[in-house]
């Protein structure tokens, strides 16, 4: 099994909040992509492009190679048939998966703490929007490595 290892580094630029006081609208000014440690391209958008389409799923196509299409919900199920490394704890760099609601949500994790976690994410505040948020971490939550 060949597990392709993507390292997302992220400089942020704060833009403004949105109402919920966990998730803030970001821009993502600068992003590199390294893969095994090497930078892939240098990659630049801003909070009106957004990436691809402007779903969740666009954004994490945008950092990793994702051989399958669909809803973000199917996600998991669709790593785990291809072969790829998933789990139930957080690790930086890897796909949050929500399975709840019609299409699900992915994410991608950046920090991690004893009792919480943080995504950036596209989607959640509307399409194209690239946002931050911390998640609480609990049992059963799933991610893609």
């Amino acid at each position: 099994m060949f597990l392709l290892v993507t390292y997302l580094v992220v400089s942020i630029v704060y833009a403004s909040s949105s109402t919920d006081s966990n998730v803030q609208k970001y821009s993502l000014s600068q992003a590199t992509v390294y893969q095994q440690n090497k930078p892939i391209a240098p990659v630049s958008f801003n909070l009106v492009d957004g990436v691809g389409n402007g779903y969740c799923v666009d954004l994490i196509k945008h950092y990793r190679d994702i051989p399958w299409a669909g809803n973000a919900k199917d996600y998991y199920q669709n790593a785990i048939n291809h072969g790829f490394v998933t789990g139930n704890d957080p690790q930086v760099n890897a796909i949050f998966v929500n399975t709840k609601g019609d299409y699900g949500h992915v994410a991608i994790v950046v920090n991690v703490k004893k009792d919480n976690f943080q995504v950036i994410e596209q989607n959640v505040l509307g399409r194209y929007i690239i946002s931050k948020r911390i998640i609480q971490t609990t049992d059963n939550q799933l991610f893609i490595y």
